[in-house]
């Protein structure tokens, strides 16, 4: 017969799922209105940010995401003991419930190459480009973008972070940071435990970065092996977690 502290934890691991569940399971448009209807977080400075399901996920947008992953992180892949493989990756992009947010700058504030005009003190400045402003959202360049899910992870509710990328010349506007909160904001509505992601350890950037956004190895993280003679082994790559 179970003891009184495993039921609780059957009892506590069934109260998980049903939160999950209840999530996952909520047409599109209420998702949205629950989560993102009520703020500003699908808008930032001269950018728009769309939320997408994987469902809605076109081809267009899916390789745009593929690119950028491969723009921005294809070394870190290579020297992993992981590899890069784009047809897993892909395959990893189609996981059921997996929730995206698509960043685009607005048209009137890029020039006719898609980049984003400078004025010659460098600032930028709003471009007078008819052709820009007439392309549909997914012809204008990514600039970024997050994908997430909610889901339970060694039996806790959380948030998992799959993928966070932003294009080079993107980078150092806060973009990122707001890109976080806006997932944050998820999980806290969602009331789960905590944001989960995994970072590649020569990464030292984005170990930075979420650092300083509040995240810390996660507990169960793979720890290093000692091999012989005494010398450790890390993995590639950390579990990070922001408890909320």
């Amino acid at each position: 017969m179970p003891s009184p502290s495993l039921k609780r934890k059957f009892k506590q691991l069934a109260e998980n799922e049903e939160l999950i569940n209840k999530i996952n399971s909520l047409p599109q448009g209420e998702f949205h209105q629950r989560f993102f209807g009520s703020n500003t977080l699908l808008s930032y400075k001269e950018y728009d940010i769309s939320l997408k399901p994987i469902l809605d996920m076109n081809k267009i947008d899916l390789n745009a995401c593929l690119e950028l992953i491969e723009k921005t992180s294809l070394a870190d892949y290579k020297a992993s003991e992981r590899g890069w493989k784009p047809k897993h990756k892909l395959d990893e992009m189609h996981e059921d419930n997996m929730q995206y947010l698509l960043v685009r700058q607005r048209p009137d504030s890029m020039d006719a190459s898609g980049s984003r005009p400078k004025t010659l003190n460098g600032d930028s400045k709003p471009a007078d480009d008819k052709e820009a402003n007439s392309r549909p959202p997914e012809d204008q360049g990514l600039a970024g973008f997050v994908s997430f899910m909610f889901t339970i992870e060694d039996d806790y509710p959380v948030v998992y972070i799959y993928e966070i990328h932003l294009d080079e010349s993107h980078r150092g506007c806060g973009l990122g940071r707001h890109l976080m909160d806006a997932v944050e904001h998820c999980a806290c509505e969602g009331k789960v435990d905590k944001v989960m992601l995994t970072c590649f350890r020569r990464n030292t950037t984005a170990l930075e970065f979420y650092t300083k956004v509040g995240f810390r190895e996660d507990e169960f993280s793979p720890p290093p092996k000692r091999l012989r003679g005494g010398k450790l082994k890390y993995p590639s790559y950390t579990i990070m977690s922001k408890s909320l």
